[in-house]
């Protein structure tokens, strides 16, 4: 549900000041608020700036895997793009 709300939709929902605390990112505050919870940041519209690096993108193209029932590392030559940006790997590409 919330990797679903578009930013402007954001105060509607929450309110702009709440929003504004945690420097306007909705992943920010759900990640503060609820620590816990396995989040997937790529499943947000946007990821926080300086998201991908190295342990991210592996964390990523595992989880990617995993939804394609991937077997090998061979079968990565068939995956087009756009499925990589279906799964929320835009940002990356």
């Amino acid at each position: 549900m919330f990797d679903e709300i578009f930013y402007p939709d954001l105060s509607t929902y929450i309110g702009s000041a709440l929003l504004r605390y945690y420097g306007g990112s909705l992943q920010t505050m759900l990640t503060t608020v609820f620590p816990t919870h396995d989040w997937k940041p790529w499943r947000f519209v946007q990821v926080t700036k300086g998201f991908w690096k190295p342990a991210e993108i592996r964390c990523f193209l595992e989880y990617l895997a995993t939804k394609l029932n991937m077997k090998n590392m061979e079968e990565w030559y068939n995956v087009p793009v756009s499925v990589v940006e279906k799964f929320g790997g835009t940002s990356l590409l």
